[in-house]
């Protein structure tokens, strides 16, 4: 059975293959997927991690560019490149623990015989995750001297997809904390009601009790 990993290395393949100069990409795809057994939802998402990156690689280039430090990015490999840009949109796009992203990442590496960038992805990677999308978008700035409008209103985009994720994620919570007050306050009214019982089975005892104490104080 296919998996999300088997999904992120078609989607390495498809992405290598394009900036190889590829001019056949939709048919790839179709082989590729079929390759991987990638069917239904794991084909889809292979699919939507795909074009995402598609849709954002200016921006995923110079995220990139900027957290490489000394580090030129033409000097990158181009599987290098593609773990990059792949592993950078999910940080930015999706709700996945960072941690989860950039083990895959570290996996794609491995897998696609570059296991000796490991370390440099890890480290760009891990100082993305650790970034707000303000900071992102200033490093981004301040790296190429130019203010990014395209930046900002990506940043801006990112900002409040990830928290609508973080905010759907977290809706139930309330729910769930009200019927937990709720079965609280039924158990302290059920604790009430015995509590009363226990109260008025300890009043009718201390009754009987006086009476016969004043019954034997008579005789």
């Amino acid at each position: 059975m296919a998996t999300r990993t088997q999904a992120r290395e078609a989607v390495i393949q498809l992405l290598y293959a394009r900036e190889m100069g590829c001019d056949s990409m939709e048919k790839l795809s179709e082989i590729v997927l079929d390759d991987f057994k990638l069917k239904d939802k794991h084909g889809e998402f292979a699919m939507s991690l795909y074009h995402g990156v598609l849709e954002r690689e200016k921006i995923l280039v110079q995220v990139m560019a900027s957290f490489l430090k000394s580090w030129d990015i033409t000097r990158l490999g181009v599987v290098e490149k593609c773990v990059l840009m792949l592993g950078i949109y999910e940080l930015l796009e999706s709700n996945l623990d960072n941690a989860v992203v950039i083990n895959e990442a570290i996996e794609l590496t491995r897998t696609f015989n570059v296991g000796d960038a490991a370390k440099l992805v890890n480290g760009v990677l891990d100082s993305i995750s650790k970034k707000s999308a303000d900071e992102i978008a200033d490093m981004i700035e301040s790296t190429s001297k130019i203010k990014s409008i395209d930046t900002r209103l990506f940043i801006e985009i990112v900002s409040d997809e990830r928290t609508k994720k973080v905010e759907k994620s977290h809706s139930k919570k309330p729910y769930k904390a009200r019927d937990r007050k709720d079965s609280k306050n039924t158990r302290d009214s059920k604790k009430d009601k015995l509590h009363k019982k226990k109260n008025s089975r300890d009043s009718n005892n201390t009754q009987k009790i006086k009476k016969g104490f004043m019954k034997n104080k008579k005789t």
